[in-house]
């Protein structure tokens, strides 16, 4: 037993070739060269762990890259079979105005019948692209697309549709497109309160043409949920004296919104002859309670007849 300990005793101090453990001897080289491989195969493993968790991070990366690249590709997808069905549309329309383009007099009422389709929507486009750049004004506009509306008005809103971040051009492209003769506007207006985006603008453009004709397009829209696309089409239906427009500004004195309740008594003052009932934009319903009922029996008692 002695000789065992003093044998491995020197065998850690690295006076012994030979590790002597019960019977069985281990060389020293042998020890470390396994002792190696494994310290190696350690450091290849953590490697090896390593780089696969660089690559999978790699690889959420690019796939995040891709997902959101294929959400705008599906946003483009989208504005493109919008475009497509903008162009068919105008296509449809310009077909049926082309045979009735050459038999309108050249008493300004439109195109004389040397004009050609392709002429006019040339004039059409230069004449967007000076108003958009500010090169020629409002009327100057309103002149030379008046003898063209037919063609004009369904190019007017889809301009319309993208300036809804440019208020004063967009008001002026609403103020060229309210001076088109009505039977002109109809088809297209009719399509463009359909769009959200574009519905108000559409709507306005009916009250500031005061057509009562016209303004029956606006009808269908008298019980829409959006309370501020509702309150224009109230606004603009009162403009063309159409009644349904009262009851729809008497709802909306009741919004939680200061803005709808002071534009719908405005509104409705209008009619009255400048008396409010009452009626304070600022206070609560319940504040309002007697004036609201006031406006519901007048509009009960007047709002049929009123325009007669």
């Amino acid at each position: 037993m002695k000789k065992l300990v003093m044998a491995l005793a020197l065998a850690g101090a690295g006076g012994s070739t030979l590790f002597t453990t019960g019977c069985v001897e281990v060389d020293r080289g042998e020890f470390d060269s396994v002792k190696d491989k494994l310290d190696k195969i350690e450091l290849e493993t953590k490697n090896k762990n390593e780089l696969q968790v660089h690559l999978f991070n790699e690889l959420v990366q690019k796939h995040g890259a891709l997902a959101g690249q294929v959400a705008q590709l599906d946003i483009l997808v989208r504005a493109l079979q919008s475009s497509v069905s903008s162009l068919e549309d105008r296509v449809k329309v310009l077909e049926a105005r082309r045979s009735t383009t050459t038999e309108r007099p050249e008493s300004g009422q439109g195109p004389g019948p040397k004009d050609k389709l392709e002429d006019i929507l040339l004039q059409i486009e230069k004449t967007i692209t000076e108003l958009r750049q500010g090169k020629i004004k409002t009327d100057e506009a309103t002149a030379l697309l008046h003898p063209y509306a037919a063609h004009a008005a369904p190019r007017l809103l889809d301009e319309l549709a993208g300036a809804v971040t440019k208020f004063d051009y967009a008001k002026q492209l609403e103020s060229i497109l309210s001076k088109f003769p009505p039977a002109d506007l109809k088809t297209p207006i009719q399509k463009a309160l359909g769009q959200r985006g574009l519905r108000e603008s559409a709507a306005r453009i009916v009250g500031q043409t005061r057509n009562p004709e016209l303004g029956k397009v606006l009808e269908e829209h008298a019980d829409s949920l959006d309370e501020d696309f509702r309150l224009v089409v109230g606004e603009s239906l009162v403009l063309c004296r159409n009644p349904r427009g009262i009851a729809i500004l008497v709802i909306c004195l009741r919004s939680g919104e200061t803005t709808t309740r002071t534009i719908a008594i405005s509104a409705l003052r209008r009619l009255n002859r400048g008396q409010d009932l009452s009626y304070r934009a600022q206070h609560t319903n319940d504040e309002n309670a007697a004036a609201i009922k006031s406006w519901e029996e007048w509009a009960e008692k007047y709002g049929k007849t009123i325009f007669d």
